[in-house]
């Protein structure tokens, strides 16, 4: 499929007269000639670049409920992985919120231990944003905040989803959808 731009014009590409000096002289500067007979060549050129570029179809990805730009934003706060299924739709946008894992919550250890002796933790991103924090051996943490449905988080170990904590039922059910995107396995 291509699309025609049509504020490409065969009078947009000027033939330059370098006798008329239309263009400043000294270093840096070079003269471009164009002929008539390569300008239409320019314009499909240009034409089919701009369709490569934007009309290769969707990106892979699923949509973020409708909403989330009214929702207010979340008192910053610290909130254990254990009690996010307990949340449940937020009502505000949970970016800058910290997701705590104590040592019993996760199956592997993901990055090294906080410098200040505490638990590990995540911060929530800001809506749409897919974050991972990996070990570098297969294993990686995957959030994604949603928006009105909250936050999932999904512990992926060699492509399979090992475990999953989610702030509501449609807040899992995106982040499945998410992974299957990703060809994480989910059980």
């Amino acid at each position: 499929m291509f699309l025609v731009n049509r504020s490409l014009r065969a009078d947009a590409f000027p033939v330059a007269d370098p006798d008329a000096g239309d263009f400043p002289a000294g270093d840096g500067y070079r003269q471009i000639v164009m002929s008539a007979s390569v300008r239409p060549l320019m314009i499909v050129v240009a034409t089919t670049t701009l369709c490569l570029a934007g009309c290769q179809g969707q990106a892979r990805g699923v949509s973020i409920p409708p909403g989330f730009e009214d929702l207010p934003t979340c008192p910053v706060a610290q909130v254990p992985i254990s009690e996010l299924s307990a949340m449940g739709e937020p009502g505000c946008d949970l970016a800058g919120t910290s997701l705590t894992f104590a040592e019993d919550t996760l199956a592997f250890a993901v990055g090294p231990p906080p410098l200040d002796g505490g638990v590990p933790a995540l911060t929530i991103p800001s809506v749409g944003a897919v974050f991972s924090q990996g070990d570098g051996k297969g294993r990686e943490l995957l959030i994604v905040n949603w928006g009105v449905p909250g936050v999932a988080v999904a512990a992926i170990d060699d492509g399979r989803a090992v475990q999953m904590w989610a702030s509501s039922a449609a807040a899992q059910d995106l982040q499945l959808q998410q992974l299957a995107i990703e060809d994480v396995v989910s059980d």
